[in-house]
């Protein structure tokens, strides 16, 4: 059944990818085809010749990706990329100098992408061009305004939460964004950038925390907050690979919380397990995906069956975990979903063992501890 809907989500895809060149195509006017076809022509020459190491690498990445052929087709995205080729290839070896010839044929191929429409390639001119590498401010100054009305554009039309978050860092004169010079607008950056935590945005809401943190930029200084957002960033970055790595500083943020008692109450059992997931979180040993619960199992209150009297254990699903507590006990484990029905704990004070809840229905569970069954629970009806 998963390589069913495999396949016709690949198909659904396809068919939207196909309609959407097959506009890009469509809009592509006599002469800015001409001018395409040209250019690739012109590459395809340089690539028949020998050029120096710089010149072979551009068109040897252009060549993996048949970006020159995905050109004349028409897809806008392939321009912007073979001016990134160029413009990566232009350095030289130093990475303090480059080819002039190459960085312009990079800025004529963003240049023609831009007008097509590509925001990626009008925010690249607009930054290359406010700094030394490929400076010049009447460009620069037509680009960014482009840039903006394109950002503001897509955040009217479709709510976008990464053209919120990157018009937030514009306003409040964040990072490269700083260099293009635009007039800086804090309340509408803060505006912006909590718009973009409501549609949970990573990057606004790793940003998000430190702000909520130490008071920055106008923020209101909220250790509640901060520590709420960054169980949310944390539930939307697991199981993607891209992020991994970001996952150490979040998991060590949340144990200081705990060591701290910023805004949550002192626990050095919920500091030692957050530290021990940053000490396995790496780009070499990836977190599995976390899927969603899709066996149906209802959280709530559960019994454990020949448990002692008044013992109960609550089972909560928060994001891609689920959260098992003893109820008025001072125990608390957050499993990691290993499978639609399987999800896992291994306690950071007990070394080598693992803790395995198997849902065995929308309402009953059992725990295994290495491999041993060690009891079984019933979700508590009303």
């Amino acid at each position: 059944m998963a390589s069913v809907r495999a396949a016709q989500s690949q198909a659904a895809y396809d068919a939207a990818r196909s309609e959407q060149l097959a506009q890009e195509f469509s809009q592509l006017t006599g002469e800015t085809y001409s001018w395409i076809s040209g250019m690739v022509s012109e590459g395809r020459a340089r690539r028949a010749k020998k050029y120096n190491d710089a010149r072979d690498g551009i068109e040897e990445s252009i060549a993996k990706q048949n970006l020159y052929e995905r050109a004349e087709k028409g897809e806008v995205r392939a321009l912007r990329l073979i001016g990134d080729a160029y413009h990566a290839g232009a350095a030289e070896r130093n990475g303090l100098k480059y080819y002039q010839d190459l960085l312009e044929i990079a800025i004529s191929w963003w240049v023609k992408a831009a007008d097509l429409g590509d925001i990626e390639a009008m925010e690249g001119l607009a930054i290359k061009s406010s700094i030394f590498v490929a400076k010049d401010k009447a460009r620069a100054k037509e680009w960014t305004a482009k840039w903006v009305a394109a950002q503001e554009d897509l955040v009217v039309r479709k709510n976008n939460r990464m053209a919120y978050y990157k018009l937030s860092q514009l306003y409040l004169g964040l990072g490269a964004y700083d260099y293009l010079k635009w007039p800086e607008d804090p309340a509408k950056g803060r505006q912006y950038l909590a718009k973009s935590v409501e549609l949970e945005y990573l990057p606004a809401l790793d940003e998000a925390v430190g702000y909520h943190l130490k008071g920055y930029f106008g923020f209101p200084k909220d250790t509640a907050k901060a520590y709420a957002l960054r169980m949310k960033t944390i539930e939307n970055s697991e199981g993607l690979r891209y992020w991994t790595g970001s996952l150490q500083r979040y998991y060590a943020q949340l144990a200081e919380f705990h060591e701290k008692g910023w805004s949550v109450p002192k626990d050095a059992q919920k500091a030692a397990y957050w530290r021990a997931q940053a000490e396995v979180a790496s780009y070499t040993n990836v977190i599995p995906n976390r899927g969603p619960n899709t066996t149906g199992f209802q959280p709530g209150v559960y019994l454990e069956t020949g448990g002692k009297p008044g013992e109960s254990y609550k089972f909560t699903i928060e994001g891609f975990y689920l959260k098992y507590e003893i109820v008025h006990q001072n125990q608390f484990a957050k499993f990691i979903s290993a499978g639609s029905d399987c999800w896992n704990f291994k306690p950071a004070n007990q070394p080598g063992v693992t803790f395995l809840l198997h849902l065995t229905s929308p309402s009953t569970a059992e725990l295994w501890k290495n491999g041993d069954k060690i009891a079984a629970f019933t979700r508590q009806e009303g």
